[in-house]
């Protein structure tokens, strides 16, 4: 009898025991799979876990400084620095049209320490022209966000008295032929230009430069009559007088110039606006580094000191990003490509 009643009392033990093991592991198995899945499927784990930054990020703007390009990164450098944890490095790499600094770019290692600011249509004309013998195209970037749009100005020295008004300005270009701000053949002045010449007859001759900062230099300086330019590196001189502007680009005004007139509103034109800018790495970044530096550079885009200075510059933030600002690209380019005779290729 008490044979039989340990014999009981063991096979008690052993069951419970099976039960309790087989409790605690299973749901132990299910939470494993579930981390699995969170990080595997939708990227958020991995991301917020990923170990980088560790190092300076170089930050390479493709044209000089001083230029608008080169202020407009300067402005959002100090709040990525603060949202990234490390040093962010703006690094003026000039010339070719911005090309020598987008081909750096193309050809850097994709760990997230090499981006770039890269600047539309400019990019486009680059490869597009047969004769510049580029071989990368939007293929050979990771496009991360859209930073903001410039409407751009028509700007000519504060003492030419030979137009005051964009009228007097266009009727004069119809007549004589005026050298014109160029940051090289396909750049986005280059293109504005090419679009008054094309549509309202103007007989502009360009001066191939590299970047706003020159065509300012050129102007005031006498070897240009008219130059393309953004507000950021001309807005002091613009207050001082030393520089006149006779329209903005596009159909907007620049809310900083409330009294000048955008050139299609004044001369009923369908010239496009001067250029947006935005932030790209090389193709092949870890998607974890992309969705790191994308949120890291939205919310520095976001930050209330960061606008009000982008919006002093006379710049709109704009903010698209991922799938959505690489299809707007993908149209820009088309649109280009609409108008490629316009450059004599």
């Amino acid at each position: 009898m008490k044979k039989v009643l340990f014999l009981l009392m063991g096979l008690l033990v052993f069951v419970l025991a099976a039960c309790s093991g087989g409790g605690t592991t299973k749901p132990a198995t299910e939470n494993e799979d579930t981390k699995e899945v969170t990080a595997e499927g939708s990227g958020e784990t991995a991301s917020a876990d990923i170990d980088w930054p560790k190092e300076t990020i170089r930050f390479i703007v493709p044209f000089n400084a001083g230029g608008g390009t080169d202020l407009a990164a300067r402005a959002l450098q100090p709040y990525l620095e603060d949202e990234l944890g490390v040093s962010v490095v703006v690094e003026n790499v000039t010339g070719g049209g911005g090309w020598i600094g987008w081909g750096e770019l193309a050809n850097a290692k994709p760990d997230g320490y090499t981006l770039g600011y890269m600047v539309f249509p400019n990019i486009f004309t680059g490869y597009l022209n047969p004769t510049a013998g580029r071989t990368e195209t939007l293929d050979s970037y990771e496009f991360l966000i859209s930073h903001h749009e410039d409407s751009g100005l028509i700007a000519v020295r504060g003492d030419d008295d030979r137009f005051n008004t964009i009228e007097e300005f266009i009727k004069y270009a119809q007549e004589n032929e005026l050298a014109s701000s160029s940051g090289g053949v396909g750049s986005s002045p280059h293109f504005a230009g090419v679009q008054l010449n094309d549509q309202l007859d103007t007989k502009l001759r360009f001066v191939h430069g590299n970047g706003g900062a020159e065509a300012i230099t050129q102007l005031l300086g006498g070897h240009i009559d008219v130059a393309i330019i953004d507000y950021p590196a001309s807005k002091e001189l613009i207050k001082s007088g030393e520089i006149k502007v006779l329209a903005t680009l596009g159909n907007d005004q620049n809310p900083n110039l409330p009294d000048v007139p955008s050139v299609n509103e004044a001369m009923g034109s369908n010239v496009a606006k001067l250029l947006s800018r935005g932030i790209a790495g090389p193709k092949g970044m870890d998607p974890a580094i992309v969705e790191k530096l994308t949120t890291a550079i939205e919310n520095a885009m976001n930050n209330p000191e960061h606008k009000a200075k982008i919006e002093e510059m006379g710049m709109k933030i704009d903010g698209m990003n991922g799938e959505e600002y690489l299809q707007s690209l993908q149209e820009q380019e088309a649109a280009m490509k609409g108008v490629i005779d316009l450059f004599g290729w």
